[in-house]
C-alpha cells in the first residue's frame, strides 16, 4: 500500500487546527469557545484543556450548551499535554480547546526549562535539546495526525531587535508572535492574531486562513456563526472514533520507539481486533519505526562522542593527574571518565 495511502482528495472529513494568539484581555478563550460551539453544533461536546488556573470556568454561563473542562497543572511537559489530550479523547469530546498551549514551550516544566535542566546536569549544546525536542515533536505529530478539531490558544510576545534607524542603532519592537516553537503556526489551518476584547489583525501577511474562508475574517467579531461556516466548509466528515484515535496515538508512540517496540505493540491483544481499521496507517507506522531506529543510533553516537570528548579534555587538562596506570606504564583510559567522581592515588591501580 505504501506509506502515503494515496487516494482522491476530498475536503470532507478533514480535521482543523486553529490557533488564536494574543496578549492578555485579547479575548482568546471566549472567542475559541464560541467558534467551537458553532463548529460542533448545539449538541456537540466541547472540551477545554485549561492551564490558566480554571479561568475558562468564568465563561461557563456564556457559551450555549456549556462545555467540559480539565485543568492541567505543572509541570507542563509535552508528555503531560499528550496525556491530557488522550483523556479528552477517552471522554468523547467533538472538539478540544487548549488554553494555553504556550505553557508547553515556556511554562514550568516546558521545553525551554527541560533544556535548562539538561544543561545543569552536564548536557551541553545539541545534547541538551535531545529529549525536549523529541517529546515536543511527538506532541506536534499527535496534533497533526489526530482526527479531532482543535483550537489552540497561545500567549503572545513582541520581539525586540536591534536595528539602524536614521543612521543610529536603536531597539525596535516587532509585531507580536505566539510563545511557542516558531514553526508551529505554519502547521495550522487558521491562525488569528488577536488584539483586544475579541478584535484581531486582518493583514493577510499576519492572518492565515484558506481562501474559501477569508471572508469570515474581515474584522467582525468571531462567534458561533463563524464556527458554523467553518464546519460547513468541511461538512461530511465521519464522527470521531475516539477509541481508534487513542489506538493510533499508541501506534505512533510505539513506532517512535523503533521497530522492536512497534512489532511488540502490533502483535498485542489490544491491536489484533482492530488491525483492519489500522491497516491504512501500517506502512507509515513501519516507516516511522525504521526512521526511529536510525535516530536512536545517531543519538547514541552523539552521546558516545560527547563522552569521548570529555575523556580527551580531561587528559589534555591534566595529563599527569591521578589516573590509574596500566602495567605497561600507559594511562588506563577506561577510568578517566569517572575521575571527577572518585579520584584514586596513582599507585592504587598497581596494587
Amino acid at each position: 500500500m505504501g506509506i502515503l495511502n494515496i487516494a482522491p482528495a476530498e475536503r470532507a472529513g478533514a480535521h482543523l487546527l486553529i490557533q488564536l494568539y494574543g496578549p492578555p484581555r485579547s479575548g482568546k478563550t471566549y472567542t475559541a469557545l464560541r467558534i467551537a460551539r458553532g463548529m460542533v453544533g448545539p449538541k456537540g461536546k466541547i472540551g477545554m484543556l485549561d492551564t490558566e488556573s480554571g479561568r475558562a470556568r468564568l465563561y461557563s454561563d456564556n457559551v450555549p450548551g456549556g462545555f467540559v473542562v480539565g485543568e492541567l497543572t505543572p509541570p507542563y511537559t509535552p508528555r503531560r499535554y499528550l496525556e491530557a489530550i488522550e483523556e479528552f479523547l477517552r471522554y468523547g469530546v467533538d472538539i478540544l480547546v487548549v488554553d494555553s498551549f504556550s505553557h508547553c514551550w515556556e511554562g514550568p516544566g516546558g521545553v525551554l526549562e527541560m533544556a535548562d535542566q539538561a544543561e545543569e546536569n552536564g548536557r551541553k549544546g545539541l545534547l541538551k535539546w535531545l529529549r525536549p525536542k523529541r517529546d515536543y515533536k511527538k506532541l506536534v505529530s499527535f496534533l497533526l495526525s489526530t482526527r479531532l478539531h482543535m483550537i489552540l490558544c497561545s500567549r503572545a510576545k513582541q520581539p525586540i531587535v536591534e536595528a539602524v534607524v536614521d543612521g543610529e542603532k536603536t531597539l525596535v519592537t516587532q509585531p507580536s508572535e505566539p510563545i511557542q516553537d516558531k514553526r508551529l503556526k505554519y502547521e495550522m489551518t487558521i491562525v488569528v492574531p488577536m488584539t483586544l476584547d475579541g478584535g484581531y489583525e486582518t493583514d493577510p501577511g499576519r492572518l492565515k486562513a484558506p481562501g474559501d474562508l477569508a471572508h469570515l475574517f474581515r474584522g467582525e467579531l468571531l462567534d458561533e456563526q463563524t464556527g458554523a461556516a467553518i464546519a460547513a466548509w468541511v461538512k461530511g466528515g465521519k464522527p470521531v472514533d475516539h477509541a481508534l484515535e487513542l489506538l493510533r496515538r499508541a501506534g505512533f508512540d510505539a513506532a517512535a520507539g523503533g521497530t522492536a517496540l512497534f512489532t511488540k505493540w502490533w502483535n498485542s491483544a489490544a491491536v489484533r481486533g482492530r488491525r483492519k481499521a489500522l491497516r491504512p496507517d501500517l506502512d507509515n507506522l513501519a516507516s516511522i519505526a525504521r526512521a526511529a531506529d536510525d535516530e536512536i543510533a545517531r543519538e547514541r553516537q552523539a552521546v558516545a562522542a560527547a563522552r569521548q570528548q570529555r575523556v580527551d579534555t580531561a587528559l589534555l587538562d591534566d595529563p599527569f593527574g591521578k589516573i590509574p596506570i596500566r602495567g605497561n606504564g600507559g594511562l588506563d583510559r577506561s577510568t578517566v571518565a569517572s575521575r571527577g567522581k572518585a579520584r584514586q592515588p596513582a599507585c592504587e591501580g598497581a596494587r
